[in-house]
């Protein structure tokens, strides 16, 4: 995800270029702390693409325990699986050293918190990176006894699973808070983000809860309660940042004339390519009010009582549906910005 918010950041750059007095004149100097953001959501965009493989390696890992049991060669099954996570193992162990090279230059303009200097982000992405390492030395000897057809040991591999996933999404989380830092709340982008991290926040709380060994959740109210004070922030973020986008729309669209009258055609694509990018951005707006009007129906049915572990799987299936739409319209930017 965080390949998007660097697109996003693109919003503010076409944004900055209004500065320019006149469009006849060359485009004016970003500020210092235009500079420093550009600079900030690069570093973020690079140690996320570093970090990339090992999120793909966890999500690969959904669904182990139960595919083993359901094999008809347990054996051979836990020995194919044996030897991806060994794989994995190494993946996360390359990551680390290429994250280890990754320098930590300061950006003193955006005067950003402690915990989001680049070195306390790195700090905290290879922290996280040990933990995933020992939950997938874990998983071996899980797997020996999941061959033996151990109950117990494939209830342990499902809680591993959930562990590896909760690890990702704090990773993502912490990913998203880092690119958002950088941002104001007076800016459209700021709250564009906000949405990824309302979800990833709801996603952390939600393994949190998640029923492990068949238990059903029944102190369901203290969840309801938190989803529908998600919801009210998606509401407020859905409004606020689409009003501050509209109105930064209407500021480039109307550079973007002035450059075409005028003849200035690197200009005018400038503007062209910041207007494409900046309507798609919007188009999470109307995508956060589905995500909060989702996530006040899911709080409703936890008030009525209690939660299934399959119930909440579906729950969760159905939040995860929102991902996917903003996955969506990550790649429809990414698209945006190839055809130029």
């Amino acid at each position: 995800m965080s390949a998007f918010l660097a697109r996003v950041l693109l919003i503010l750059a076409a944004v900055s270029v209004c500065a320019a007095p006149s469009a006849a004149q060359p485009i004016a100097p970003m500020s210092a702390y235009e500079v420093d953001q550009a600079g900030y959501g690069r570093w973020i965009a690079q140690l996320s693409e570093i970090e990339r493989p090992v999120h793909d390696a966890l999500g690969s890992m959904q669904g182990y325990a139960q595919t083993l049991l359901e094999s008809r060669d347990l054996s051979r099954t836990a020995t194919d699986y044996r030897a991806e996570i060994r794989r994995h193992i190494a993946t996360v162990d390359a990551v680390d050293a290429r994250l280890a090279a990754l320098e930590t230059p300061e950006f003193p303009a955006l005067q950003l918190p402690a915990e989001f200097s680049t070195a306390a982000v790195k700090r905290k992405v290879l922290e996280m990176n040990r933990h995933v390492r020992a939950s997938l030395s874990s998983f071996i000897p899980l797997f020996d006894a999941i061959a033996r057809r151990d109950l117990a040991a494939a209830q342990a591999a499902n809680a591993r699973s959930m562990e590896a996933v909760r690890l990702m999404m704090e990773s993502q989380l912490l990913l998203v808070r880092a690119s958002q830092a950088p941002l104001r709340r007076t800016q459209g982008a700021w709250h564009i983000v906000n949405i990824q991290v309302i979800y990833y926040r709801l996603v952390v709380r939600l393994i949190q809860d998640w029923p492990q060994a068949g238990r059903t959740l029944r102190q369901t109210a203290p969840l309801a309660r938190e989803m529908n004070g998600l919801a009210a922030e998606l509401d407020a973020t859905a409004s606020e940042g689409e009003a501050r986008l509209e109105a930064e729309l209407r500021l480039v669209r109307s550079m973007h004339a002035q450059a075409e009258r005028r003849g200035d055609a690197a200009r005018a694509t400038v503007f062209r390519r910041s207007l494409a990018v900046m309507s798609e951005g919007r188009t999470c707006f109307p995508l956060a009010r589905e995500f909060a009007a989702l996530l006040r129906r899911e709080a409703a049915a936890l008030a009525r009582g209690t939660l299934t572990p399959e119930a909440f799987v579906a729950m969760f299936q159905r939040f995860y549906a929102i991902r996917n739409r903003l996955g969506e319209i990550d790649r429809n930017i990414a698209e945006v910005l190839r055809r130029g």
